[in-house]
């Protein structure tokens, strides 16, 4: 039997081909072409960015003691790529576990295993930790994107009053608890605004 890391690390360019394949079948069919034109980062920065971030962090993998800065770094890239995309977290941290589906296939084609299976432990348990760890950056980068949306939306807000186009600047508690009830339906009022008014969303306002 093989050992298991310096043979992958022999058939390294397939693995990474047919991950990055595998990454793309996520997208819709008629946008995979072109994430997969990887050579032009200007024009297609989502396909080179998880292409040249899946080839760092599966080099990374792959050594006998990976360095756990260089793979979160990797991870981050990848997952401010899927955060952006605003993808379910389950679909965005699923490329690090669907890694196994490709490993599997290298090690132990038509049935026969070329690595001792007990070896495949531990590099697995490396991949869920990856998992793992992209899993907490997702979520830091989606909050992120909010905080900025937020943001935005109170600058806009302040730049109407200042121009006397709106009455009175945005009370971001209100506007929280506003948005929070808006998908309750049959609720006119978010019972949480002063006086109880109704929310922006009133048809009433012509908004």
């Amino acid at each position: 039997m093989l050992e298991l890391k310096p043979f992958l690390q022999e058939h390294l360019k397939t693995l990474r081909d047919d991950w990055f394949e595998l990454t793309l079948s996520a997208y819709p069919e008629a946008s995979r072409p072109f994430f997969e034109k990887v050579v032009d980062g200007f024009n297609n920065p989502v396909g080179a960015t998880l292409y040249e971030s899946l080839t760092a962090l599966l080099e990374e993998l792959l050594q006998p003691a990976p360095d756990e800065d260089r793979v979160l770094d990797q991870v981050a890239n990848i997952m401010a790529v899927k955060a952006v995309q605003e993808v379910s977290p389950s679909k965005a941290v699923s490329v690090f576990p669907a890694f196994k589906q490709v490993v599997m296939r290298a090690v132990c084609p038509k049935g026969k295993w070329l690595v001792a299976p007990e070896a495949l432990i531990d590099f697995f348990d490396e991949l869920d930790t990856v998992a793992l760890y992209a899993f907490d950056v997702y979520y830091e980068r989606r909050v992120q994107i909010y905080e900025m949306r937020l943001a935005q939306i109170k600058a806009n807000n302040d730049i109407l009053v200042r121009a006397n186009l709106l009455d009175q600047a945005l009370d971001m508690e209100d506007f929280m608890r506003c948005a929070s009830s808006m998908g309750d339906e049959g609720s006119a009022d978010c019972g949480s605004c002063p006086s109880a008014r109704h929310c922006p969303s009133d048809e009433s306002k012509g908004v």
